[in-house]
């Protein structure tokens, strides 16, 4: 049986990208990922990808990262982390999908989530945003995060829900 783990801060900038093997808009991020490899690493970025494919199809996970060469940390997304991520969601966001894919968070050193992606893993936005977003205290983050002006009349999300939840499973590194 597969082991469990629980996201920690460890110091490093995190990549958190939540796929499915069903997803080409996810299989072509986990590729597009691998071949920026080195552009990536030069960012001081960690990447670690958690699959949400369920027992029954964990196989076509395995079998995607072996055909995209997916050389970084990957498992599995533990439903209760799943369902906790999705709640999380709906109460930063009016509109919010249930478990669209690819998701990707981006995590500081300490693992507080400054950037939430949905869709196509752009890669260049990620990094310049790993540059400007992980090293900002919380509150000059939760101003920048709204597209428009005004006051906020809700408190931030503890910066460590993300780091608390998520819970996976170890894949294997290609």
């Amino acid at each position: 049986a597969a082991k469990g783990h629980r996201l920690t801060g460890n110091g490093e900038i995190t990549l958190l990208v939540l796929w499915d093997s069903a997803s080409a808009v996810s299989t072509r991020g986990l590729a597009a990922l691998e071949q920026a490899r080195g552009k990536v690493r030069a960012a001081g970025l960690r990447v670690l990808a958690l699959a949400l494919n369920g027992i029954e199809d964990a196989g076509e996970a395995y079998e995607e990262i072996e055909n995209c060469g997916f050389g970084w940390e990957w498992g599995f997304l533990a439903q209760d982390s799943l369902r906790a991520l999705v709640r999380w969601q709906a109460a930063l966001f009016d509109r919010h999908p249930g478990h669209d894919v690819p998701l990707s968070l981006l995590l500081n050193a300490n693992g507080d989530c400054v950037a939430i992606y949905r869709g196509a893993i752009m890669i260049d936005e990620i990094l310049e945003d790993a540059g400007e977003l992980t090293g900002i205290d919380s509150l000059t983050r939760w101003h920048l995060a709204p597209p428009m002006s005004g006051t906020w009349f809700t408190n931030p999300v503890p910066g460590d829900f993300v780091r608390r939840v998520i819970q996976g499973s170890s894949g294997e590194k290609a």
